[in-house]
């Protein structure tokens, strides 16, 4: 092939290290809805924008984070590129 990153292995082999990731990704921001369920019970009553909210917000951060730190740790080269572009911010 003419453009190495075309090749049919490292096709199938990044887009299972994705699937893999987004699915890590996916059971941790399920949890951090528990997460953050327990810890608010605890604090205030449950359902108000609040709840809600923090709920998005936990879960959006340590989804992202961990998705792009598996990535990384499987040597996919775009989170490698973001990480950088992020580290000289």
């Amino acid at each position: 092939a003419k453009v190495p990153q075309l090749e049919d292995q490292a096709m199938i082999s990044a887009v299972t290290k994705m699937l893999l990731a987004s699915l890590v990704m996916g059971v941790v921001i399920y949890g951090s809805l528990y997460g953050v369920a327990f810890l608010v019970e605890e604090i205030s009553s449950r359902y108000t924008f609040a709840y809600f909210f923090t709920q998005l917000v936990v879960g959006l951060l340590l989804g992202a984070a961990v998705y792009v730190w598996l990535t990384d740790r499987m040597g996919l080269r775009e989170a490698r590129a973001l990480l950088r572009r992020f580290r000289k911010a």
